[in-house]
């Protein structure tokens, strides 16, 4: 069986820093995104996306993710709310994952027992992890 070839470009995203979180929700909708070679063209910077454009993209995301759509001090956990149903939590997710596999791009400030019950289990998480931001 002949598999198919990648497109020769990837597919292009622009974005625009002062609603990152919405644009970057929609682009990430599809779970077939993770299987596509994406770059971004953030308007209002020049140049073109070597990595660096994608890496400030993701990093923008995060920040204000975790500013906005997350509870913590010194760690922070996403917050439950209203106006986000599965649909977008299933984007975050991905945008999680393509940012990570394609540009070793993670949210370092995400909570340690959420991050380990998010890539091993609930079942994974101690009450030790639970427990660590105490002193």
């Amino acid at each position: 069986m002949i598999s198919p070839t990648p497109d020769k470009y990837p597919t292009i995203f622009n974005v625009h820093g002062v609603n990152i979180i919405e644009v970057m929700l929609g682009h990430f909708e599809n779970k077939k995104i993770l299987n596509t070679d994406i770059a971004f063209n953030l308007i209002g910077k020049t140049g073109t996306d070597q990595r660096g454009v994608s890496r400030e993209v993701y990093s923008a995301f995060w920040k204000d993710f975790l500013t906005g759509e997350a509870e913590g001090e010194e760690s922070r956990v996403p917050a439950i709310n209203i106006k986000w149903q599965e649909e977008e939590w299933n984007s975050v997710g991905r945008i999680l994952l393509k940012g990570f596999t394609d540009h070793a791009v993670f949210p370092l400030k995400l909570n340690k027992a959420f991050t380990i019950g998010l890539i091993n289990g609930e079942e994974h998480v101690s009450y030790t992890h639970l427990r660590a931001h105490e002193t």
